[in-house]
């Protein structure tokens, strides 16, 4: 693998925070207000197992489901919306062009894939070390609607996450800084049905553990994106192989500790190769 990592080039600062503020909270906006909806009708319990409210709507499965795959879509959706504010239809169509871009050493693809099963793997072996226990299971297989759908389901994140926030960081912070504010802005999506109707009891030391697991898988996909020079189907892969990854039979601030000491290592590496390049 030769990676080639980009360097900051751009001093359109102010213009990159408005766009990126607008971009990240019309995506909480658009999920949290369509899965809202979902949540005041009598098929609540899809959102986080919502309790149904009295007078729910009473709206057909296809339009709850509809509704369901445009929250998960608020990224993208909202990438779009102000990539044509900010450059009408050729501003959309360089957003878009990057799923195109898929041109990269296939080693990339491959570790990208194989990485956050490989990260769990360990978690649970250092888990069954440490605790004397053979786990019956070394990962538990993800639902099959979730495996199905891993060829369309991350691009409605990744259009927003690596193909619109990524490169406007990037032109002026290095790479593993970027990944990281993504990866918080990542996070802070995910949070959105704590702001819906019955959205749920918040548990600040879960919070924290997800947000180290999430930020440094965004470092790790970053890390990925930019080795195959800044491919936007690597993000895809890399997405596609977190939630690949089943569930480990170790305690989740195991997973994450570890998922945090292979960002921190692809951090240095990935330093390392941008300043051998400089």
């Amino acid at each position: 693998m030769d990676p080639v990592w980009p360097r900051p080039v751009d001093s359109a600062a102010p213009v990159r925070v408005r766009s990126l503020v607008a971009f990240w909270a019309l995506a909480v906006l658009l999920s949290a207000g369509l899965g809202t909806v979902v949540v005041l009708s009598t098929q609540a319990s899809l959102v986080n197992g919502a309790h149904v409210l009295p007078g729910a709507l009473a709206l057909p499965s296809w339009l709850v489901l509809t509704l369901l795959l445009l929250a998960d879509f608020g990224p993208a959706i909202a990438a779009i919306v102000v990539s044509a504010a900010e450059g009408g239809l050729q501003g959309v169509r360089s957003l878009l062009a990057q799923v195109l871009r898929w041109r990269a050493n296939p080693a990339w693809y491959v570790v990208a894939l194989a990485l956050p099963t490989l990260l769990t793997l360990a978690a649970t072996a250092l888990w069954a070390a440490a605790s004397g226990e053979r786990p019956a299971r070394w990962l538990l297989f993800p639902p099959a609607f979730q495996l199905i759908a891993l060829p369309v389901g991350p691009w409605g994140e990744e259009l927003g996450w690596r193909g619109f926030a990524q490169p406007r960081l990037q032109a002026t912070l290095p790479w593993p800084l970027a990944s990281v504010v993504v990866g918080v802005m990542w996070g802070v999506w995910h949070q959105w049905p704590l702001l819906i109707p019955t959205g749920g009891r918040l548990d600040p030391a879960g919070l924290g553990v997800f947000f180290v697991y999430i930020v440094s898988a965004a470092v790790l996909i970053g890390w990925t994106y930019n080795g195959a020079g800044m491919r936007l189907p690597l993000g895809w892969a890399g997405h596609a192989g977190l939630n690949a990854a089943g569930p480990s039979p170790a305690p989740f601030a195991l997973v994450a500790a570890v998922f945090a000491a292979a960002a921190v290592a692809a951090g240095v590496l990935g330093g390392r190769g941008a300043r051998a390049r400089t």
